[in-house]
């Protein structure tokens, strides 16, 4: 899920549009989560926080959200099967250039780093 489809469903859920400087704001909040984040923080959004009241959730609201996303990501990562699978005949050896891009790719969509890079 991208920053925009974020919004975009938060306001087709509760039938309203946030005025430009929220949504901007929202956005800038946003920016630096990965998309599973995103998933999970619109889901914790829609069991917390009711229509009934006729305002779209905020900043505030995510961020009270915020531990509980960060623990279901942990959860999911310390779930994640991140093992190589072996190489037939090779024994313990240093990546080549190649496995290490891989390995820094696979890790980068988990918001991850290897080696210093992302």
């Amino acid at each position: 899920m991208t920053k925009e489809s974020f919004l975009g469903t938060l306001e087709a859920y509760y039938g309203q549009k946030y005025p430009t400087v929220q949504a901007h704001f929202i956005s800038l909040y946003l920016a630096d989560r990965i998309p599973r984040a995103l998933d999970m923080l619109l889901s914790e959004t829609l069991k917390s926080f009711s229509s009934q009241y006729g305002k779209l959730p905020d900043i505030a609201v995510f961020e009270s959200l915020r531990k509980q996303v960060n623990d279901d990501l942990e959860a999911d990562y310390a779930k994640a099967d991140l093992t190589l699978p072996a190489i037939e005949g090779e024994r313990e050896r240093d990546l080549t250039d190649a496995e290490r891009e891989q390995v820094s790719a696979a890790l980068a969509k988990l918001g991850l780093t290897f080696g210093g890079t992302a």
